[in-house]
């Protein structure tokens, strides 16, 4: 049964386009990158409600201002969320229009959102939706090797590197393309460590997307991560970065010798990794022996000096 009916004394509001903006907490996409991503609805939906919570006020006032909108801001991130979420209650009970943004794409999706709808959906209150950007399906889109099989979020990457060696462990286990966020901050060490382990997997790198100044990577990662390390090294550690790596788990086996195996080799060796980190990695990469690995590598480099 729907929270407000006709008998409730509780009217809709209407729009410019005549549709009903109806009581209720509303979650507004928001552009990642370019304002003339808000869709018709979200700007309908800003315009009509009474307040806006949102993760930082001064990135949302920017939003509005482009629009044109003087709206109550409130944050809502993780230190208040507790705090914040009986007011919310109180307000969609009184019949006030509420919105709810990210910073960028879709509240409710990495960020403090997901809390708010959960807590919300128990008390039976009325979440309403107008949907728009998410940076998750933009770069499964743009990837162009998300099949059947689909594709699984992860957030954003993990730090303890025993957190991130299951990753890459899901990465060799699963048929699913998947995907992070991470910080430019650590982009680079988090590539390298992609490198050492799945030399061969399909990498899809998004810097900026929908910005200006977007920049795309696609490609075996042996072959993508060079080029993604040369651009943080160039343009330093900075913008919105996104990966998703695919195929590891069907990989055709690799002899001793093969193509595959330099290519990954030279990209470690280029990348500052020892002779014996390189044949570990590369052993547990390809199955071969660690020790046969180990004297490829001595004999190849020993011929370059």
């Amino acid at each position: 049964m729907p929270l407000f009916t006709k008998n409730d004394g509780i009217k809709a509001r209407m729009s410019t386009s005549s549709r009903k903006i109806l009581p209720g907490l509303w979650l507004v996409g928001t552009p990642i990158g370019n304002l003339s991503d808000l869709t018709l609805r979200a700007q309908e939906v800003l315009k009509v409600c009474d307040e806006v919570y949102c993760e930082d006020t001064r990135r949302t006032r920017i939003l509005l201002n482009h629009l044109g909108l003087q709206k109550p801001l409130h944050r809502l991130d993780e230190a208040v969320l507790t705090k914040k979420l009986p007011e919310i209650a109180d307000k969609i009970r009184e019949g006030k229009v509420l919105a709810m943004v990210s910073d960028a794409g879709m509240p409710g999706i990495n960020d403090p959102g997901a809390r708010a709808v959960a807590s919300l959906n128990e008390e039976g209150l009325a979440i309403h939706l107008a949907p728009g950007v998410s940076a998750v399906t933009s770069l499964v889109a743009l990837s162009g090797c998300v099949g059947a099989e689909g594709f699984s979020f992860r957030g954003y990457f993990p730090r303890q590197k025993s957190l991130q060696e299951k990753q890459w462990g899901l990465c060799e286990a699963s048929d699913q393309a998947l995907l992070w966020m991470e910080s430019p901050l650590r982009m680079k060490a988090t590539l390298q460590s992609l490198l050492k382990r799945l030399p061969q997997a399909t990498l899809v790198v998004a810097k900026e997307m929908t910005k200006v100044f977007e920049k795309i990577w696609r490609g075996a990662s042996m072959d993508i991560v060079p080029e993604v390390l040369q651009e943080l090294h160039r343009e330093g550690t900075k913008g919105e970065w996104m990966f998703l790596v695919q195929g590891a788990c069907k990989l055709p086996p690799v002899v001793e010798g093969s193509d595959d195996l330099l290519k990954a080799l030279k990209c470690l060796k280029d990348c500052g990794v020892s002779n014996a980190e390189a044949a570990r990695s590369l052993s547990q990469t390809f199955g071969l022996s660690r020790k046969v690995i180990y004297q490829q590598i001595l004999k190849i480099y020993s011929q370059k000096n």
